[in-house]
């Protein structure tokens, strides 16, 4: 999973969804500057890998997580994001880290199977508890009937 980090780290973060998305002035990404377009971009990730396509005819700038200077980038030419980097809308302005969580999907399944071995353990302690509390009212039966 991959986030924006809002004002160039430190800010907000916002996730990336998984499927293709325009990213530009709105709402979802937190831009408001009018230099911005509404679609700026595309940002998509694809087999693990964070992708942007910039689609405006003002670029998109980007800078790997060791440089400081940002490149522009080519409209409608895929570019891949690495984890750390900057990616900013306008040279100096609208800026974003690029970060990558952990796959939420691996923890939660890694849970949710913890989680059934926690329910069938106690189901197994329950069922031997009621099987326990049976015995114990099946010998109190068998011993009033005999007396």
């Amino acid at each position: 999973m991959y986030c924006l980090s809002a004002g160039g780290g430190g800010g907000r973060e916002i996730a990336v969804p998984n499927d293709e998305t325009v990213i530009g002035r709105g709402t979802q990404f937190e831009v408001t500057d009018k230099r911005v377009s509404r679609s700026h971009a595309k940002i998509a990730v694809e087999n693990g890998l964070l992708r942007l396509l910039p689609t405006h005819a003002n670029p998109c700038f980007y800078a790997p997580n060791s440089s400081t200077k940002r490149e522009a980038l080519k409209r409608n030419e895929w570019k891949t994001l690495e984890d750390g980097s900057v990616l900013s809308l306008l040279p100096n302005d609208c800026v974003f880290h690029i970060v990558k969580k952990k796959e939420a999907a691996a923890a939660t399944s890694k849970n949710e199977g913890d989680s059934d071995t926690d329910i069938d353990d106690e189901m197994e302690r329950a069922a031997r508890t009621a099987m326990t509390e049976m015995k114990a009212d099946m010998k109190v039966t068998a011993a009033a009937a005999a007396a």
